[in-house]
């Protein structure tokens, strides 16, 4: 298999101390009560262009952070995967002190909390270089290929291509 090409242009972390971890598959109930009445909301500090997806401008220093729409090529019309985005990472009980998601494109993605109160995330794109980012992808695999409709495993495939994952 050939090597992938270089990532795009996507700034190295400043700082490695947050320890994402990858929970053990969660029950139902368990799944249930964290995804239950979450929303999504995008957020203007992972976004080169927030205007377009109807966001304020960002005005504090970006630093390391990943840009959906520049790094991922994100667009506002994307919007209408979150639903099954969300779905999948539910599915695939890729939770832990974050939530991991597989876009169609092979993108992994990180939902923080931005509202407790709300049970409101932002996302942003995972770089190749995280080390979650394999644990995601395998546990994304494994599922899509048990469990998952074709798009899941086709998602599956593109994330394996898209990070160089050898699994």
């Amino acid at each position: 298999m050939k090597k992938p090409k270089p990532r795009l242009d996507i700034p190295p972390r400043s700082n490695d101390n947050r320890k994402p971890k990858l929970y053990e598959v969660m029950d139902t109930e368990a799944l249930a009560a964290l995804f239950d009445g979450m929303t999504y909301e995008g957020s203007s500090k992972h976004k080169q262009l927030p205007h377009l997806f109807g966001l304020e401008p960002f005005r504090g220093d970006r630093g390391d952070r990943t840009l959906c729409d520049r790094h991922a090529a994100f667009r506002p019309s994307d919007f209408a995967r979150v639903p099954r985005m969300l779905a999948r990472a539910r599915a695939a009980s890729l939770v832990g002190n974050f939530i991991w998601t597989v876009d169609d494109n092979g993108w992994i993605y990180e939902l923080a909390i931005t509202n407790a109160g709300l049970n409101q995330y932002h996302g942003y794109p995972l770089r190749p270089s995280e080390a979650i980012a394999e644990k995601v992808f395998i546990r994304f695999h494994a599922w899509a290929e048990l469990h998952g409709e074709v798009e899941d495993v086709a998602a599956a495939r593109a994330c394996r291509n898209f990070y160089g994952f050898r699994s």
